[in-house]
């Protein structure tokens, strides 16, 4: 049969709407409530960037590069839009230079403790306020006394925990081998080791590790040497990807983030990168050199039975749910609220658009069976005033199901003295063999 679709049969433009079967709304409405369920249970994401500031200073007078208010503001909107929990930062003066950017009621800034200059290009982590983290020495060895050092933290979330060093490695050599007899080659080279003994101190203590920054590296191209050298099980963020960063678009990213292989099991697969609009690229001396990379990683409740530990998504161990924070449970509280609200909203659209629907067939039905009855000289047409008396509906309803059926035409009845119209008469179409 036939069903109330909704495409005009009176002449009008063609402008085709279409209502739904009551099985296909439940059908959707069950996908709703299922999707809105597993996102508020679906465990804690962390989302994580890293951004080269191309040396920010205080604004003060030390900076390096000339920067005004206008371009600190800009590059606070874009980290505003960044809104990451916590991004690894190169090429910072200090926390003043890092607050011009980084909301400091939003942002706890740490870095590496670098002395000896006049102006530090230091590595570190804006983090938000409300994070768990332990900020560990810094990672001295990879900065071969000269360099820069690593910036290493630890971020807890739940009972789970993940490292992150930040870092910010020798410039000079980009995709070359690192056995030529260039000079940056051969220092880039050194850091390895010292990488690889961070590497496989995390390895050692079975913690998900995450090493970002800028590695001055493209490490997205095929068998490059400096990645291999480093082991096997770190992936590359950015893959081969092109960068689009306005002045190096079409190029390989040089900052990326390393995951190990429990730190993978975290991550979606996907990353953002955040470049600068066309407009603001007219700025890009105030801005920077680089473009924020970003990714997330979607940390599972665990459950821990016995000496077995197993990984869940939609359940609180009764001890950790009574020991929740006050806005831990106004978090649970929240998602509850928000799913019910969906419920309500779908099950309210369902209800509508089901009572249009019985309305619709209600009225096809009515005016099938007086067509089929009629008299010879009766084309089976009826007022809505009619309708309205036999149907208990009111006007607007009989109009709207009208428009909504394909099956029923709409004719305008006129006075035979004035020739005005007098009345709107409904007549059920048969469908065309």
């Amino acid at each position: 049969m036939r069903q109330c679709t909704g495409t005009r049969r009176d002449g009008s433009a063609g402008v085709t709407t279409q209502s739904m079967s009551p099985v296909r709304l439940f059908s959707i409405a069950a996908f709703m409530l299922v999707t809105s369920t597993a996102v508020a249970a679906g465990g804690d994401r962390l989302v994580i960037a890293t951004w080269n500031i191309q040396e920010l200073g205080d604004g003060i007078g030390s900076d390096r590069r000339v920067r005004g208010p206008d371009d600190y503001e800009r590059l606070r909107r874009y980290a505003d839009m960044l809104n990451a929990d916590v991004i690894a930062i190169q090429e910072i003066e200090n926390e003043a230079a890092a607050q011009r950017v980084f909301d400091p009621t939003r942002y706890e800034i740490v870095l590496e403790h670098a002395e000896g200059s006049s102006f530090n290009i230091r590595t570190g982590f804006a983090l938000k306020r409300g994070l768990t983290f332990v900020h560990h020495p810094d990672y001295e060895t990879i900065g071969l006394k000269d360099l820069r050092d690593g910036t290493d933290i630890a971020i807890s979330i739940g009972s789970s925990s993940v490292r992150m060093l930040s870092v910010h490695l020798k410039a000079g050599c980009i995709q070359k081998s690192l056995g030529s007899a260039d000079a940056a080659c051969s220092k880039l080279s050194r850091q390895i080791e010292p990488l690889k003994e961070w590497i496989d101190a995390r390895r050692s203590e079975n913690t998900p590790f995450v090493i970002l920054g800028d590695f001055n590296r493209r490490l997205g191209q095929g068998g490059d040497d400096f990645l291999m050298s480093l082991g096997d099980s770190l992936t590359p963020i950015t893959g081969g990807k092109p960068q689009s960063c306005p002045g190096h678009a079409g190029k390989l990213h040089i900052d990326n983030m390393l995951l190990d292989r429990r730190a993978q099991e975290l991550w979606d697969g996907k990353f953002d990168e955040i470049v600068f609009s066309p407009e603001d690229s007219a700025f890009l001396p105030g801005l920077s050199d680089h473009c924020p990379i970003r990714v997330a990683l979607y940390f599972p409740t665990r459950i821990e039975s016995g000496e077995e530990t197993v990984s869940r998504t939609n359940t609180v161990p009764i001890k950790e749910s009574l020991e929740m924070s006050f806005g831990e449970t106004l978090q649970v509280v929240a998602n509850v609220a928000a799913i019910f609200t969906a419920v309500v909203a779908v099950l309210a659209s369902f209800y509508v658009l089901c009572s249009r629907w019985r309305r619709c067939r209600r009225l096809e039905k009515y005016l099938r069976n007086v067509k089929e009855a009629a008299q010879p000289g009766d084309r089976g047409q009826r007022s809505i005033l009619h309708l309205m008396a036999r149907l208990g509906m009111t006007e607007a309803e009989i109009l709207q199901a009208s428009f909504g059926s394909e099956r029923i035409r709409r004719a305008l009845a006129t006075d035979d003295t004035t020739g005005r119209a007098a009345a709107i008469l409904l007549e059920y179409e048969s469908p065309k063999n």
